[in-house]
């Protein structure tokens, strides 16, 4: 769970170390993107700086609903609290999809809430474009979607 920028260039600084070690020892290797996981607040809060870290960033919707609205789906003390469309979650994922699309960095949705096909409409209002889903459920979403 990202946080920080200084965590996003710690992981640059170790993946550039093994690109060193390993063009030492004449082994190939494949440059990657290198994406983060905006699972938290605090990572929302940073957005902007972290899309300007990062090739891509996933929106982890299952950690970052729970975080914001301290309730955990599984736990049936809390569950019922449990809402992705939650105006406050809404509203931490257009933040960062609108500072990453500043940065030109795409923001796909992981998490449950990307086979719901509400959750879905939702998202792509915001301007998500890449939803990552069980394959059960991309016919009924690609269906609400049109």
């Amino acid at each position: 769970m990202i946080t920080s920028v200084s965590e996003v260039r710690k992981i640059k600084e170790i993946v550039e170390e093994i690109k060193e070690e390993l063009t030492a020892e004449q082994l190939p290797f494949v440059d990657v993107e290198q994406g983060i996981m905006i699972e938290t607040p605090a990572a929302v809060l940073l957005s902007g700086e972290l899309a300007r870290e990062a090739d891509f960033i996933s929106l982890g919707t299952n950690d970052l609903t729970q975080y914001t609205l301290a309730a955990d789906r599984v736990n049936v003390e809390t569950a019922a609290y449990y809402d992705p469309l939650h105006p406050s979650v809404m509203k931490l994922i257009e933040i960062t999809v609108n500072n990453a699309l500043k940065e030109g960095v795409k923001v796909s949705v992981c998490g449950e809430s990307a086979a719901d096909a509400s959750c879905a409409k939702a998202y792509a209002a915001l301007g998500v474009r890449c939803l990552s889903m069980a394959q059960n459920a991309m016919i009924p979403v690609k269906q609400h979607l049109l």
